[in-house]
């Protein structure tokens, strides 16, 4: 378990971040309802921004994706959920602050972003109610009168007012917040940290781990180089015009493949117990592409429910979307993505010897404790929270159309996009079933953030579970290919149809050198009758 600064400011004042100046305020003895701020504040603000991502992002998609055209009800509702969702989005750097006593880690550009986010918020959702409200009194009261002017033009006309009036209305935010410093209050830091809890003793589950651990790892990293190697020579070797979806799926190959390669370096370092010998510049990009590969994995199947969901159920209206090149510059922008969230893996993984153990680890060092959160809420909301409910209204439309279209049978395309549907769906759930445990327990490490569970226990659970869970992950890149044959028989009539012609062109190279070789005999037949 991490060491977590200690730090006891003075509650003297009445405020640290707020637009109060009496920082000289006669003191009052209120530190035991401070503590119980920075205690339970920061987990109830948590429950807030995961629930309200979730919902906000639903009703984001329902509104966007359904087949019928927007009312100006809809219109406003849905700008209300991107307001909220703005400003659910802002809670968790709160959550932080407050945590660290107010004592703001993200710099000043973030200061002015969040709190200009957050007051967007209170005065834009205000008028989409008023907006809503006029709406629903012209629709039920002056129905034939005013139908004008409840068209959708002017609805939108209205939302682009508000979001500028909201943002007038915040720009003192923007002017005048900052960030500042207070010496009257104490700042912690990782020299004065102090743990009061007993030493773990895990010995037996550790020798467990680095026993275990190497095979299990080694049967992976082969599995994966050899599977995904093979699902892109299929992809790269078909004939056909490749589709949007072999375009995703092919990027999560590379993206499986790029991992699995890098497996290699981590058996080597836990057979030696965590002491790294490949050097710095290995430690930093071994553990990025460990980091993309999760991120653009978890993106790249997001985008293949969207595109089977427009696939079956939007076949004619939403052509244009699932177009190739556009795919292809939608893939080099999840690499791209992918890339700027794996960064901490190089700005702060670095190799660090640790004299109590005697080894030179790959070790990441956040300057402050409060980067560390901010992964884990990171990948809870970026891997998670936003993916979830997108595959989840996906997928249930997309079995919704595969059952209709299994009474209907129309055709062969439909059977072509409903196998491809069958293996998008077989593949989604497997990456949930690998990575959810990732998940929770990536949120249980914030929870041990805030102190709501700590102690030796669970300081053993979550550095034994998310060892496991990792692994559990990694196998998720091994395990995609076996489906894409199993499962996947739109993937396997193409497969044959490669290796037909592999063995067409090995017949017709025969059939030369037979050729050749009877030229050649023939030849020397007449030299040496000629002789």
């Amino acid at each position: 378990m991490a060491l977590q600064p200690t730090s006891i400011p003075d509650f003297g004042t009445t405020a640290l971040y707020g637009d109060q100046n009496h920082t000289n305020a006669t003191e009052c003895p209120d530190q035991d309802a401070w503590d119980w701020v920075s205690a339970n504040q920061p987990v109830y603000i948590l429950i807030i921004s995961v629930l309200g991502i979730v919902l906000n992002v639903f009703v984001l998609m329902v509104f966007c994706l359904h087949k019928k055209p927007c009312t100006v009800a809809e219109i406003y509702l849905s700008n209300l959920a991107a307001a909220d969702l703005v400003l659910v989005s802002c809670l968790p750097f709160w959550a932080v602050s407050v945590s660290n006593d107010f004592n703001w880690p993200f710099g000043q550009f973030l200061c002015k972003a969040v709190n200009l986010g957050i007051k967007m918020n209170a005065s834009c959702s205000i008028y989409f109610l008023v907006l809503v409200s006029i709406d629903r009194y012209v629709a039920l009261v002056h129905t034939m009168s005013h139908g004008r002017m409840r068209r959708p033009k002017y609805a939108k006309l209205g939302c682009l007012l508000v979001w500028l009036l909201g943002l007038l209305l915040s720009a003192p935010t923007l002017i005048f917040r900052q960030v500042r410093h207070f010496p009257e209050y104490g700042e912690g830091t990782m020299e004065n940290a102090t743990s009061a809890e007993p030493v773990c003793n895990g010995t037996d589950a550790w020798d467990w781990i680095y026993t275990m651990q190497p095979a299990y790892m080694s049967v992976i990293c082969f599995v994966g180089v050899v599977g995904n190697s093979f699902v892109l020579c299929m992809f790269c070797a078909q004939k056909r015009r490749t589709s949007v979806a072999d375009i995703y799926l092919s990027n999560l190959a590379v993206a499986d493949l790029l991992m699995v390669s890098c497996l290699p370096f981590w058996v080597a370092n836990t057979i030696n117990e965590f002491h790294w010998t490949f050097g710095e510049p290995l430690c930093q990009l071994v553990n990025i592409v460990i980091g993309m590969n999760y991120y653009c994995s978890v993106l790249f199947l997001t985008l293949v429910s969207v595109d089977r969901y427009l696939a079956l159920t939007r076949p004619l209206t939403q052509g244009r979307e699932r177009r190739a090149c556009r795919a292809r510059g939608i893939c080099f922008g999840i690499w791209v993505v992918g890339i700027f969230l794996s960064l901490p893996a190089i700005l702060f993984r670095s190799v660090q010897f640790f004299p109590d153990l005697g080894i030179h680890a790959c070790y990441v060092a956040y300057p402050h404790e409060g980067w560390r959160l901010r992964y884990n809420i990171t990948i809870n909301i970026v891997c998670f929270l936003i993916p979830v409910p997108i595959v989840s209204f996906c997928s249930y439309h997309i079995t919704k159309a595969i059952r209709s279209s299994q009474k209907l049978r129309q055709g062969n395309t439909e059977s072509v996009e409903r196998k491809a549907a069958y293996l998008v769906l077989v593949v989604l759930v497997v990456f949930i079933l690998c990575w959810l445990p990732y998940q929770i327990l990536t949120f249980l490490d914030t929870l041990d953030y805030y102190k709501v569970i700590s102690g030796c226990t669970w300081a053993y659970v979550l550095d034994i579970g998310n060892q496991l869970a990792s692994y559990l992950g990694y196998s998720n890149s091994s395990l995609n290919p076996f489906l894409y044959v199993i499962v996947g028989k739109h993937f396997k009539q193409r497969t044959r149809e490669v290796l037909r012609l592999v063995q067409r062109k090995k017949k017709k190279q025969g059939r030369r050198s037979g050729i050749s070789n009877t030229i050649l005999t023939s030849t020397k037949q007449t030299e040496s009758s000629n002789i």
